[in-house]
């Protein structure tokens, strides 16, 4: 929508999120969710994989990681600013415990972190000044 103040004209933005981030927002949340799920289901491949502690101390890590990127994922609909950064902490977060647990997890790992958070501020740098 254009509007004409002093003969130039102006673009006004709406606070509307639009299909494409918010199908990016639903696929990260789903895609956060099934891998939670699928690694709730094996948990004794990786209790046989990992030592009793190890275990443990990967569950915990694994499971805040996840919630937190489920938690920033809703809020980041709510239109919250800080919400885009605890997301990026918790891929960031994620990926190093990936590369810790595994031989090409480094690699995979940047992927993880690049891929979806380079969209996702492609896809929310239009829109920044909507969030608080």
């Amino acid at each position: 929508m254009k509007t004409k103040k002093e003969g130039m004209e102006k673009e006004v933005k709406k606070k509307e999120k639009g299909i494409l981030l918010t199908a990016w927002l639903v696929l990260i949340f789903l895609s956060n969710l099934v891998s939670f799920l699928n690694f709730i289901s094996n948990l004794e491949e990786f209790r046989d994989l990992f030592g009793e502690i190890q275990f443990y101390l990967f569950f915990t890590f694994s499971t805040f990681i996840t919630l937190l990127a489920l938690v920033s994922v809703i809020f980041i609909f709510l239109w919250k600013k800080w919400a885009f950064f605890s997301l990026v902490a918790s891929y960031l977060f994620g990926a190093i415990l990936t590369a810790i647990i595994t031989p090409m997890g480094g690699f995979f790992s940047i992927i993880y972190i690049v891929l979806p958070i380079g969209i996702l501020y492609i896809l929310m740098e239009e829109k920044w000044e909507f969030f608080e």
